[in-house]
């Protein structure tokens, strides 16, 4: 079902529409809900921002959540499944990669009359400046309504790359090794 997700992303149908963002930002007296054009957050910092969304744990529960702790940053940064704490471990170790957080922002489009939405499980502040969202899930666990989630999120990073350069990755099981072969190592 992967390809769904490319031929979201592809589908002439986003030329032209303007995903918009809602996330929180830390104000003074606590957390404030902002919503927008994703063109217009372009100096918003993605990776400072508290997630939209807590990382419930409960019996019998499929996947395993918790809180990594990021040495990179000096603080825990919220997963929801092995395969989302392994992404985490290797942002962490990455020369590559500056800061990041999980679930920054809820990505809101239409589709067949409905408003959608989505969070997208990190964001990526790379050394450049640049931004890169990430969303993980295995391969075999992609549902349709998933992979119009992500061809939504790819299409609105394509928007976002004119004003504020981001770009859209979606790691599945089993790639985690080739990123790591792609990254140095920050400690030895």
């Amino acid at each position: 079902m992967a390809s769904g997700a490319a031929a979201v992303a592809a589908d002439a149908s986003w030329a032209g529409r303007t995903p918009e963002v809602r996330y929180l930002e830390v104000g003074g007296t606590g957390p404030v809900e902002r919503q927008g054009a994703l063109r217009a957050c372009g100096n918003t910092r993605f990776e400072d921002v508290p997630p939209v969304r807590c990382f419930p744990s409960y019996r019998g529960q499929r996947s395993f959540p918790g809180l990594y702790f990021a040495a990179c940053m000096g603080r825990h940064v919220g997963f929801e499944s092995w395969l989302e704490r392994d992404q985490l471990m290797m942002l962490d170790f990455s020369l590559w990669v500056r800061s990041f957080s999980a679930q920054p922002f809820w990505l809101l489009w239409s589709s067949g009359g409905k408003t959608r939405r989505h969070a997208p499980d990190f964001f990526v502040r790379l050394p450049d400046g640049r931004g890169v969202v990430v969303d993980v899930r295995a391969d075999d666990r992609i549902e349709s309504a998933d992979a119009e989630a992500f061809g939504a999120t790819a299409a609105a990073c394509g928007v976002g790359r004119n004003l504020s350069p981001a770009a859209n990755e979606r790691i599945g099981a089993g790639q985690g090794v080739v990123c790591s072969s792609l990254c140095s190592a920050r400690w030895r």
